[in-house]
């Protein structure tokens, strides 16, 4: 009884702050991250669950936040690790995260993804192997057990969202989709927004299970949505980087997937 009134304590202390917008510095701009609806903020007191997600090192991002549905709080802050099949990841370019990017720019990049979006997905499947590589390394030392991690196909799907602030894609991790793909059995499906928020460029992923690739279009959209509302990109009067994040392109985008092929081959879900 002792220890279930401890617990009750102590989640109603931590419950109230998962729920509410965040603020993160990027590049020195405060940015108010309000999490998607129905989910919370991964936190230290989660701990196997932040343990698993702090593994998941990615050369070219830093990731700023992971968020789980909020039924699995209980779950989380017991100490266990819930399932995971539906969740959201918020990531920033090292590289640019102290970059300004104007509304001109922000086109330029979503342009480039329309019409290079095999060729970027390709550049993906390349790196892809090194990162696994690492992160099976990682969860191997970590969690005292061999984990070998493999390539699975990558299936992009062409853009479904281009507006002036914000561009979204999905794409299929794992067996090739049968006709349509929104039947897809077997693999997974991630949609991959890019946002300029408040002049920084942030890219939420949106990873579901199965047959969920209209839902992680649905909830990413109304995510980008609400952080948009809080964050409104500047107007004018900067400096154009599109040369300087046009080629990065590829390397931002590499982390696509990753922990989805984790819950995949791990078996965790």
């Amino acid at each position: 009884m002792k220890f279930l009134i401890a617990f009750t304590l102590a989640a109603l202390l931590v419950f109230p702050r998962l729920i509410h917008a965040e603020t993160f510095e990027v590049g020195g701009k405060k940015i108010e991250i309000p999490p998607p609806a129905g989910y919370v903020l991964v936190t230290p007191e989660m701990r196997e669950t932040y343990r698993l997600f702090t593994q998941l090192t990615d050369p070219d991002n830093d990731t700023l936040a992971v968020y789980i549905a909020e039924a699995s709080t209980p779950t989380a802050l017991a100490g266990d690790l819930p399932e995971l099949e539906r969740y959201f990841v918020l990531k920033v370019n090292k590289k640019l995260k102290s970059k300004t990017v104007a509304p001109k720019d922000f086109a330029k990049i979503s342009s480039y993804v329309v019409i290079h979006n095999n060729k970027i997905a390709k550049e993906i499947q390349k790196r892809l192997p090194d990162y696994l590589d690492q992160i099976s390394q990682n969860l191997s030392k970590e969690y005292d057990t061999e984990i070998a991690l493999k390539i699975s196909p990558m299936i992009p799907l062409a853009p479904h969202h281009n507006s002036a602030n914000a561009f979204a894609y999905s794409m299929f991790i794992g067996d090739e989709p049968e006709a349509g793909q929104e039947n897809a059995s077997a693999a997974t499906p991630a949609t991959v927004t890019s946002l300029n928020a408040s002049g920084k460029l942030l890219f939420l992923y949106t990873y579901g299970s199965a047959k969920d690739l209209e839902w992680t279009r649905t909830a990413a959209e109304s995510w980008h949505k609400a952080i948009l509302a809080e964050n409104p990109p500047p107007q004018g009067g900067l400096v154009s980087l599109a040369r300087k994040i046009l080629p990065g392109i590829a390397g931002v985008l590499a982390a696509w997937g990753v922990i989805a092929l984790i819950r995949r081959k791990t078996g965790k879900k």
